[in-house]
């Protein structure tokens, strides 16, 4: 048990570190939701779009991928260590 503590603990401090993959999920949520802002131009906020078929998916597919890849060092690894010292 105490190698599941030591590992977690080990392994918290880059997965906090890599604050890039918090800040990019953020950033991706608008292409999910279908909001395509217009600052430069309109300054307007649209909604939906021809090509949001193709950015949704894609933005969901990175969403998860990178929430997944983050937290699997936290949980799966260390979980994996208990059930092999049970």
């Amino acid at each position: 048990m105490d190698a599941v503590i030591r590992t977690g603990v080990q392994r918290l401090r880059p997965v906090i570190l890599t604050t890039v993959t918090l800040t990019a999920m953020l950033g991706l949520l608008p292409l999910i939701v279908q909001i395509r802002p217009s600052i430069f131009f309109s300054r307007a906020v649209h909604y939906g779009g021809p090509s949001s078929d193709w950015w949704v998916p894609l933005a969901t597919a990175i969403i998860y991928g990178m929430g997944f890849s983050t937290m699997t060092p936290l949980f799966v690894t260390p979980a994996m260590l208990a059930i092999e010292h049970i």
